[in-house]
C-alpha cells in the first residue's frame, strides 16, 4: 500500500523513556541507527514508559510499514542519541 507522508519527524532517542504525542495520527516507524535497538509502545491502556520488557523492537535499520495509530508514544532506545524517523502518514 502506497502512503502519503504529510511530515517527518527526526527524533533522538535514549535510554531513557521518552514520550512522543501523536494524537491518534497514523504513523510508520524507523529505527536509523546501526547498532541500538529501539523500543516503543502506545502509553494510553496504562500510562507506563516503555521498557525492553514491554515495548516492541525495532531493531538497528528496521522500519514498520504497517500504519499504526496511538495518542501518546513511549519511545527506549539501547544507546544515547539514537536516530529515529517518525512518519505521520495520511490515513484518511
Amino acid at each position: 500500500m502506497i502512503y502519503k507522508i504529510e511530515e517527518i519527524l527526526t527524533i533522538s532517542v535514549g535510554t531513557t523513556a521518552q514520550e512522543q504525542e501523536i494524537r491518534y495520527q497514523g504513523f510508520l516507524l524507523e529505527n536509523n541507527s546501526a547498532s541500538a535497538n529501539v523500543y516503543f509502545r502506545d502509553m494510553e491502556a496504562d500510562g507506563e514508559d516503555c521498557t525492553e520488557a514491554n515495548g516492541f523492537v525495532l531493531r538497528p535499520g528496521e522500519r514498520i510499514d504497517t500504519v499504526l495509530t496511538a495518542r501518546t508514544l513511549s519511545l527506549l532506545a539501547d544507546d544515547d542519541n539514537t536516530d529515529v524517523r517518525l512518519m505521520i502518514v495520511d490515513i484518511a
